[in-house]
């Protein structure tokens, strides 16, 4: 006590009185004692970075002991002062410390982290406050005045502008309205441009009131693909609480909207350009939010987000922990007993927990006046390690040095670490998805190529292909079992490499592919981004990709072990030689081409739908069915849409003969009937009596054409057309559909019109496909089509437009564009000699056969069953054809060959083909007897 006594005498007794500090208004109270320790230059006892003076020994310099006598006088001088200028009950308090410095940080601590209540409270009462009629005015300014100077007394800005940061909604998130006729954002910093409306203009709202207007402009949504949407002539309107996006203007600016179940898609002409998901009965846009974009006075970060501060494990072992009394201080946990944590009652006021941030997190640190430069970084980047120990700095590890910062002024970047259970968030953990394949046509159309050109087809399959993506974005994951160290159980792994499961590692993927495959020369087709070509003086090869599979062609061996033994020093492949299967169909080599079947996929199907009982049957629909829409109750539905769906693929990869069927009976997916489950089950009779069957390609007509039917309104209940359309190269079918028209015509004429449009789409694909492969005559000629409607073609030649075409508009001057482009060319078929014409109805018996051999379909098993069809052309009306074949005649009995024969010159008068075995005998015995 006497050296406090000394110290109060060292005093200089003009300074005026400071008023005692009670717990109110401590930046004041501190701003005051930094003025008074400053003046008597002891302050710097207070800083957190000062250096101890070392222990005395006898080995103490005069100099050292004079420093350490000095320092012990300033502090003690110090913490006089502080403890004079407390209230006498923060005196009994802090008393009890023996320095100043611990004194200064215990106030601090308790006192500095009040203040951003008290901001609150003083912009709350500028807000509230308002003129009341039974006051002078001069006491109201008196208020606003007071306002001001406590604003000025705690370093607060001038309040120019308020923004309503309790709102119930977030005002960086937008809305999609179909009600809305106009843009709609309530806040103003989100405006790119801005200009003040006049007075008077006002908006109405759902609720009939009216709202004013106060300015319009310009706002640029960045959507979470990464591609930017702007909105013009967009209201601002303070009152509204959500920002509301336009359908009406969107539509009108070309970007199309598609809403499937809980999610909406946005495109424009036909490219991606954002999603949103539905919440709370309307569609929220999903955006990237960049921050310092964005004005706002309170940030409510999520729950996710605080638990990883607060290095909390995840829910199912908290739970486990609290259920079998593992965790300690249970006296802590809140109940209706316990209302208050032990930190509350006895500090009468909540902990401050504003200063944890995640640990691991990326931050960046101000870089110290001192050591800035013109031209140099204003931060550095670093990782969160800890807190510093002597004061409120946070411990960084500088990743450029490998050294610890300690550093007060940090940004730090905590939604780059995925909470613990590495659940992937749109727009943080990954962004864009899109991962392209090939198409089936594709794959088709380069079998019908290797059967024409005699190319040789390998297979190679990619081990593990996902893993050798490389990741765009920073990926964290659970350390798997059996491999967790000692001692580092709670770290995390990060993923350099993508890994299966990862929602872009599809993407990745084929990134990574398309860089590998392009640097050795190959180049994309300009149809179908996974078929690459190369093409030398010595070989040419053609690398068709589905995910990890992929088939190679070459015009010889050499150019496909160059391409295997290049693709095995990237990747781990393996080696399947000669194509066997792919995507589940086999593909089998002919001595006069490809074939492709699925046989063993049938029976898988038939076995899982054994219990229907199917028996045989020769055609795959009835054409006396009048299926209609069920109104009783559904019978097995999900059972019905995976039928639907495994006779799809089947249609859709080798089987276009059961196209129309299974086109009709998807109709009925939502509520089928018993009616449904018997066509069900006859597709499926007619399967199971031809699982043999499969496309052939015999190399031969190497000419692409196209053949394109419509069946005017035939459907009970239904006033929608159907299309049917197929294309034929090599001998085969490569392309084919059958679907129900979008729009209602008025005319056979406009039904047909209609499907040839799309089969022009389809003629335009594949001749750009076509186009990008050397293999084929760059010199193309128009591709024929095949019509059975002469009204149709006269109205793609002409020119007239009247009103009652006027819906076809766009589809005739497409198809026009492709006639005068050289595109396409329209030739007119009768209806029994139109390929597509069991694509838009059933068919009988007769005429299934008869299909099945024009689009080249043959038993792959048993090469008898063909009877006396010709090889390689299995079907033909070209007489030089059938004169220049070779013909096996099997019958019992007899077999004769003939070469070069002209037999079909013997055939039944107007018989251009028959699979009648007496005809061929005939026929064949006329020849020998010439």
């Amino acid at each position: 006590m006497e050296g406090e006594k000394m110290a109060y005498k060292m005093m200089n007794k003009d300074f005026v009185k400071l008023d005692k500090f009670d717990g109110s208004n401590f930046i004041r109270w501190q701003d005051k004692m930094k003025f008074l320790l400053t003046a008597l230059k002891i302050f710097y006892v207070l800083d957190p970075n000062l250096q101890p003076i070392p222990d005395s020994t006898l080995e103490d310099t005069e100099q050292l002991k004079q420093q350490r006598i000095k320092r012990e006088e300033d502090e003690l001088v110090c913490r006089g002062h502080i403890l004079n200028t407390l209230s006498d009950r923060l005196y009994d308090l802090y008393t009890t410390m023996t320095s100043p410095k611990e004194i200064w940080k215990a106030l601090e601590t308790k006192y500095k982290t009040e203040k951003q209540g008290t901001d609150k409270f003083i912009i709350q009462k500028f807000l509230k406050n308002q003129m009341k009629e039974k006051e002078l005015n001069t006491s109201e300014a008196n208020v606003v005045d007071e306002i001001v100077a406590m604003v000025s007394e705690m370093h607060i800005c001038m309040i120019t502008e308020v923004h309503m940061a309790n709102a119930a909604e977030n005002s960086s998130e937008w809305w999609y309205d179909s009600g809305a006729t106009i843009h709609v954002c309530n806040n103003k910093m989100l405006f790119k441009e801005y200009v003040e409306a006049g007075n008077g203009l006002e908006v109405l709202m759902g609720n009939h009131n009216t709202a004013k207007v106060l300015g319009t402009g310009t706002v640029e949504l960045i959507l979470s693909s990464g591609k930017k949407l702007k909105l013009t002539n967009v209201y601002h309107v303070p009152d509204i609480k959500k920002n509301l996006v336009s359908a009406s203007l969107l539509s009108k600016n070309g970007v199309k909207a598609v809403l499937e179940s809980d999610k909406l898609i946005l495109s424009k002409f036909g490219v991606f350009v954002g999603k949103g998901y539905s919440c709370n009965g309307m569609y929220k846009l999903s955006l990237i939010i960049n921050k310092n974009d964005v004005g706002c006075a309170y940030i409510v970060d999520s729950s996710l987000l605080w638990h990883a501060r607060l290095g909390h494990l995840n829910f199912k072992y908290m739970k486990y922990m609290s259920k079998h009394g593992l965790i300690s201080y249970k006296q802590d946990v809140l109940s209706k007993k316990i209302q208050s944590s032990p930190y509350e009652l006895w500090n009468d006021r909540k902990s401050n927990l504003s200063y944890l941030k995640v640990w691991g997190c990326i931050a960046y640190f101000r870089v110290p006046d001192p050591k800035r430069t013109k031209l140099g970084p204003r931060a550095i980047k670093s990782v969160f390690v800890g807190y510093a120990v002597n004061s409120k700095a946070y411990r960084l590890l500088d990743l450029s040095s490998n050294t610890i910062v300690e550093s007060r002024d940090v940004e730090f970047i905590e939604n780059k670490l995925v909470a613990k259970g590495f659940r992937q968030r749109e727009g943080i953990d990954y962004f864009d998805t899109y991962a392209p394949v090939a198409r089936i046509t594709s794959i088709r159309v380069l079998i019908a190529l290797a059967s024409i050109y005699k190319l040789v087809v390998h297979q190679m399959n990619v081990k593990i292909a996902f893993l050798n993506g490389d990741l765009d974005e920073e990926v964290y994951m659970d350390q798997p079992e059996g491999f967790v160290l000692p001692g580092n159980e709670k770290k995390v792994c990060k993923l350099v490499k993508s890994l299966y499961g990862l929602k872009q590692a599809p993407k990745q993927w084929h990134e990574k592919f398309d860089t590998v495959i392009l640097a050795n020369g190959f180049k994309h087709n300009g149809a179908d981004k996974c078929v690459y070509s190369k093409f030398t003086s010595e070989y040419g090869v053609i690398v068709c990709l589905y995910v990890d599979d992929m088939l190679i062609f070459g015009t010889n061996m050499l150019g496909v072990c160059k391409t295997k033994k290049y693709l095995a020093s990237v990747f781990k492949m393996k080696d399947l030689n000669e194509a066997d299967t792919i995507l589940g169909i086999k593909v089998k080599r002919h001595s006069e081409g490809y074939a492709l079947c699925q046989s063993h996929y049938i029976e898988k199907v038939l076995l899982k739908y054994k219990h229907l009982n199917v028996k045989e049957v020769n055609t795959p629909f009835d054409s006396n069915y009048k299926l209609v829409e069920n109104t009783g109750r559904a019978i097995a539905q999900l059972e019905f849409a995976s039928a639907i769906g495994s006779m799809m693929y089947a249609m859709h990869c080798t089987r276009p003969d059961i196209a129309f069927a299974v086109n009709r009976l998807s109709r009925y997916t939502s509520n089928p009937s018993a009616e449904h489950w018997k066509a069900i089950a006859r597709v499926l009779g007619y399967l199971k009596k031809t699982k043999d069957l499969g496309l052939y390609y015999s190399g031969y007509p190497a000419v692409l054409e196209g053949y394109s039917d419509a069946n005017w309104v035939t459907s009970v209940g239904d006033n929608k057309s159907t299309s049917g359309w197929i294309f034929t190269l090599g001998g085969g079918a490569i392309s084919w559909a059958s679907k129900k028209q979008s729009c209602i015509s008025y005319s056979t004429m406009e039904s047909e019109f209609i499907v040839l449009a799309s089969v022009g789409k389809e003629a335009e694909w594949l001749r750009n496909m076509l186009y990008d492969i050397e293999l084929w005559p760059q010199l193309i000629s128009a591709i024929s089509i095949y019509c059975d409607s002469q009204a149709t073609m006269s109205k793609a030649y002409s020119k007239i437009y009247n009103g009652k075409s006027r819906h076809i508009s766009l589809r005739h001057e497409y198809v026009r564009q492709l006639l005068e482009d050289g595109v396409i060319s329209i030739v007119y078929v009768k209806s029994s000699g139109n390929l597509a014409d069991p694509f838009t109805k059933s068919l009988s018996r007769d005429m299934v056969k008869v299909v099945i051999v024009k689009s080249s379909r043959l038993d792959l098993t048993d090469f008898a069953s063909l009877e006396f069809l010709p090889n390689p052309v299995y079907w033909t009306t070209n007489p030089s054809d059938w004169m220049t074949c070779t013909w096996l005649i099997q019958s019992p009995g007899l077999v004769v060959q003939s070469t070069g024969c002209r037999a079909w010159e013997f055939l039944p008068d107007s018989v251009a083909w028959t699979t009648n075995s007496g005809d061929w005998i005939s026929a064949v015995k006329a020849v020998n007897d010439c």
